[in-house]
């Protein structure tokens, strides 16, 4: 017995007893399952009950989201950081709720009075006399129509349980409907702290790296879902006003009736038309007006082709970018799946699955392009009848070795280099805030390390209240978390200010940061150091108003050092002119790639010192882009 004992590889007998005993386990979970059958029943009753108002309610929210922060922002004079439970955020919430409701209340009216008038105007005798000749030739359709119903159930015994069903069905929906607009004006009231307690559960619960893609998921289906969806109803609502009027004013019977439905079925692709067209022509066969079906079925496709060529993609604008029978293909596939509902986001669905493929692939890019990812690199100021020419970083945690391919470091315009953000952000799924947290870094360091001995110098970074200036405030948060205290002049107007801007001064000033608002003609603060970061490198008009006697007062201030950020504000990238006035900066850090611009005209003069630092766009998006591929 103990020779059979040792010859048992003990190793492999506790993998079985392991084995064994998982599936046991399973077994065992399987039938508690099934012997707790309504348990579960009851349970998915209860989960369903909750859920439905609950996704109805985050539909809602999501749709009218954008009009609740457009009040709270108007009411908090710009200063609100969004969905954050505050008076303002209050009266915009009972704003939004009051202004849905009253134009629910005036479409449905204008529904009852149309119809109405329409019912009314009906010649009923003529109808009678029609629907009995219809009755005399048709028979024996009759017949098999009433038989074939009966066949399938439809016989008067079981009418009444299809109504009862019916009014169930309709009393469920309005329940859901009821409570959901309740957990939607929670949301808009109160999303943001509810959105953070998520967020911060998720980044418990959640590794890093699933959480980074989740967020880029749902940032596509955003732009997918948010452009499409808003972007359709305004768009229905609009056709349907117009053939409505149009129709009318023709004369074509039951002009109102087919253009509230044709703007009804608009919100489907291509299902609009084919049931404007279907209504006109039944109702003008009917009455015999076969001019006036002729007239309304131009009318309707005059308004269908203004629509498809100028209203309808100025709605849309970049939300949708997919072939037209890809969204015929989506269409059908959304009807066959979810009905007249799956048909409504079919077509958002498909941009976002394309979108997805398309990042996949760029990906698949990135992977095969071992130059991805390299070392920090700065490029040398060239002189105006020189190229541009690349070379190491001048200030600490570069490598003064380092040696550059001019060639592969070709300098780009500002149109460009824009280009090449949205490219990374958008298809390499690289978020913002990252490339600008990077960014801001490499300005951040430079500063820290040239006034290392002297942290009380008086830093003053002027900001405007797009990404550039998001840009700025970052680097007063990254000075401030290193021992420096700067100070912050805000210009511009707040309902202007990017996502990121918010994200950035929410953060500088829950660290306690110095923020100043721009008044006219005020005084500048004394200053050792100057950051200039009102305008990036999308500046393509002259300078004026309150921003050029910034400008102006920022020359004239005695101060130590100027640093810009990406570009001297002031400056056209692409050309290098100055627009109006520009800051005179003493060193300029741009990102990517040197810019054109920063290489002559005043570009040249007002620049100083360039540097260029990598921010994590790989370098074959800016080859793609110099060649015209992107």
């Amino acid at each position: 017995m103990k020779n059979i004992s040792d010859k048992i590889d003990k190793k492999y007998v506790k993998v079985c007893l392991y084995a064994l005993a998982t599936v046991l386990a399973g077994l065992f979970f399987v039938f508690i399952c099934y012997e707790s059958a309504g348990f579960w029943t009851k349970l998915g009753r209860v989960a369903g009950a909750v859920m439905k108002p609950l996704i109805t309610g985050i539909i809602i929210c999501y749709l009218l989201l954008p009009v609740t922060n457009f009040f709270d922002k108007k009411f908090s004079k710009g200063r609100s950081g969004g969905a954050v439970a505050t008076a303002s955020r209050a009266g915009a919430v009972a704003l939004t709720v009051l202004i849905v409701a009253g134009v629910i209340t005036v479409a449905l009216a204008a529904v009852f009075v149309t119809f109405y008038r329409q019912i009314g105007s009906i010649d009923f005798v003529k109808l009678q006399d029609f629907l009995t000749q219809l009755e005399s030739q048709y028979s024996d359709m009759a017949n098999q129509l009433s038989k074939f119903l009966g066949d399938h159930g439809f016989s008067s015994e079981n009418v009444a349980k299809i109504l009862s069903s019916l009014v169930s069905s309709g009393t469920s929906v309005l329940k859901n409907l009821f409570f959901g607009l309740i957990f939607s004006i929670y949301f808009l009231y109160d999303g943001k702290r509810i959105g953070s307690y998520w967020k911060s559960a998720a980044r418990r619960l959640l590794s890093p790296k699933f959480i980074t893609g989740s967020k880029v998921f749902l940032k596509d289906a955003d732009e997918a879902f948010s452009g499409y969806i808003r972007g359709q109803m305004v768009d229905a609502f609009i056709v349907g006003i117009l053939v409505s009027i149009a129709l009318m004013v023709a004369g074509v019977p039951y002009g109102a009736m087919i253009g509230i439905m044709t703007g009804v079925g608009n919100l489907i692709p291509y299902f609009g038309p084919i049931l404007g067209y279907a209504m006109i022509i039944v109702i003008c066969l009917v009455s015999a007006d076969f001019q006036k079906m002729i007239l309304g079925l131009v009318i309707l496709a005059l308004i269908q082709v203004v629509d498809a060529n100028v209203i309808n993609p100025k709605l849309l604008s970049n939300s949708i970018h997919i072939h037209p029978l890809f969204v015929i293909a989506c269409v059908l596939a959304g009807g066959s799946m979810g009905g007249v509902l799956g048909m409504l986001i079919a077509v958002p669905t498909g941009a976002l699955i394309k979108k997805e493929f398309e990042r996949f692939m760029d990906h698949r890019d990135l992977n095969k392009h071992p130059d991805a990812s390299h070392a920090d690199a700065s490029a040398a100021k060239p002189k105006p009848d020189e190229a541009p020419v690349a070379a190491a970083s001048s200030f600490a945690g570069a490598d003064e070795s380092a040696s550059v391919d001019p060639a592969s470091k070709a300098p780009i315009t500002g149109k460009q280099a824009k280009a090449a953000d949205i490219y990374a952000i958008n298809t390499l799924g690289i978020p913002s805030l990252q490339l600008m947290e990077t960014a801001s870094s490499k300005v951040s360091d430079y500063i820290a390390d040239r006034f290392a001995d002297d942290k009380d110098k008086r830093i003053l970074i002027l900001s405007g209240v797009g990404n550039n200036g998001a840009d700025g405030i970052c680097v007063g948060k990254q000075l401030k978390a290193k021992g420096f205290q700067p100070t912050v002049l805000i210009i511009g107007n707040m309902m202007k200010a990017t996502d990121e801007f918010n994200a950035q001064l929410d953060a500088f000033g829950d660290m306690g940061g110095q923020i100043l608002w721009y008044e006219e003609d005020m005084e500048l603060p004394e200053t050792d150091v100057l950051v200039d970061g009102i305008f990036g490198i999308g500046l393509s008009r002259e300078v004026g108003g309150d921003y050029k006697k910034l400008i102006e007062a920022a020359d004239e201030a005695e101060k130590e050092f100027t640093v810009a950020i990406d570009t001297p504000s002031g400056i056209n990238t692409t050309t290098g002119g100055k627009m109006g006035c520009a800051v005179k900066a003493d060193a300029t850090i741009t990102f990517g790639r040197n810019k054109v611009g920063l290489s002559q005209g005043a570009g040249y003069e007002y620049a100083g010192q360039v540097m260029v630092e990598e921010i994590g766009i790989p370098d074959f998006v800016y080859d793609k882009i110099l060649a015209g591929e992107i």
